[in-house]
């Protein structure tokens, strides 16, 4: 009798895993694109001289 009970328990337990997991990934991911594009953005069009000075290069 009380094996259905842990099936249930466990089976809220991978459901509430895997809704939290599925949340956290979608409240992160506008951050993430947002990180991405401006990284290859200053890939493409910044030029680092030395540690203190970057200035736009040739493709601006």
């Amino acid at each position: 009798m009380k094996r259905p009970v842990y099936i249930w328990l466990l089976t809220l337990v991978v459901a509430f895993i895997y809704i939290a997991t599925l949340a956290f990934v979608r409240i992160k991911n506008p951050e993430k694109i947002q990180y991405e594009a401006y990284r290859r953005w200053q890939e493409t069009y910044l030029v680092r001289k030395n540690n203190k000075q970057t200035r736009l290069g040739k493709n601006s």
